[in-house]
């Protein structure tokens, strides 16, 4: 049975954050959130992939998303 995203990235910060650092530094917290800030999105992609350009790429292009989403809404309402 699959393991779902958010249980992974819930399983990260609550259990494994430590232990995987320890294998591999860029698997800090302090790395993932440095990378991913407060992206479910990003989180999940750094640590399957722990390559942090794809993950900031995830990040953006959520970004971008957002604010799209914010003005097509003003746009909306101004009609």
């Amino acid at each position: 049975m699959p393991i779902m995203p958010t249980t992974f990235v819930q399983w990260y910060y609550n259990n494994a954050s430590t232990i995987l650092a320890s294998l591999n530094p860029s698997l800090s917290q302090a790395s993932v959130n440095e990378t991913c800030s407060t992206h479910f999105e990003c989180v999940h992609d750094y640590l399957l992939r722990i390559n942090s350009f794809t993950s900031k790429a995830t990040a953006s292009a959520l970004d971008m998303f957002q604010q799209s989403r914010l003005i097509l809404g003003s746009i909306e309402i101004l009609k």
